[in-house]
């Protein structure tokens, strides 16, 4: 099932939480641009956004773009046990640009990463589940968290990371970001 953000010019939506997928694992769902710009603004109003992959989906893909509305950042949660995909590009506030995720699943970043008006930096906290970074339309640098049994894997060559903190994980993959 494609559900489109933006037909005949329509204007970008804005949501503070997107819940996504199926209650019984039949259904994929993919969260398409449309004809027109469409895209979302995830701004939970000076909270932490949130996109969640629910526990029963069957693999789920956002192919529209995706703009962090403020520096607080975008949490991804994949409850599922299948992929989750975020294919749209994903660009940040002014600030930079910061990614958390809390799952059990693999959610996919395929979608080219960049920010705002000033500073290419990129935070991103793994706890539990695997992410995995593809793309960047410009070097970026920021800082890596991985805890919790966690899987970071990196195949953006233009991204740089001072890592602070790779407690208790599983495996971190930055040369090929094979999980």
């Amino acid at each position: 099932t494609i559900y489109n953000t933006g037909d005949s010019g329509i204007a970008a939506k804005t949501l503070g939480i997107l819940n996504i997928g199926d209650t019984n694992n039949t259904n994929l769902y993919t969260i398409a641009p449309g004809t027109g710009p469409g895209s979302f603004i995830l701004d939970n109003s000076g909270g932490t956004a949130q996109i969640n992959e629910l526990s029963t989906s069957k693999g789920d893909t956002i192919s529209a773009g995706i703009t962090i509305g403020d520096s607080v950042g975008l949490t991804i949660a994949n409850a599922s046990a299948n992929t989750f995909t975020i294919s749209g590009a994903v660009s940040g506030a002014s600030g930079g640009t910061t990614l958390l995720t809390s799952s059990s699943g693999l959610t996919t970043i395929s979608g080219v990463i960049s920010n705002g008006v000033s500073g290419n930096v990129l935070s991103v906290s793994v706890t539990g589940g695997k992410l995995s970074l593809s793309n960047t339309s410009n070097a970026m640098s920021g800082t890596a968290s991985v805890s919790g049994g966690g899987i970071l894997a990196i195949t953006a060559p233009a991204i740089t990371f001072a890592p602070t903190s790779l407690g208790a994980i599983t495996a971190v993959n930055l040369a090929n970001g094979t999980l």
